[in-house]
């Protein structure tokens, strides 16, 4: 689950993809994406898992977004 708040807008629909980073904090390794993270992980390698399992998931919505907006 993301942490952070929701504008009113949607982000990155028919835009520039959406690209999952992993970060360090003081309490751990976070999965960020636009200035909202992730609880920390324990290890950097979790946090590299969930955030190339997020950036798959976008990654087939861009797709499936793409197919029925043409």
């Amino acid at each position: 689950m993301m942490s952070g708040y929701v504008t009113g807008k949607s982000a990155n629909v028919g835009g520039e993809r959406r690209r999952y980073t992993v970060i360090e904090k003081p309490d751990g390794w976070c999965v960020s994406l636009n200035g909202m993270t992730t609880g920390a992980f324990p290890n950097r390698a979790a946090a590299a898992t969930v955030a190339r399992s997020l950036q798959h998931q976008a990654d087939n919505l861009n797709h499936v977004y793409e197919r029925k907006s043409h």
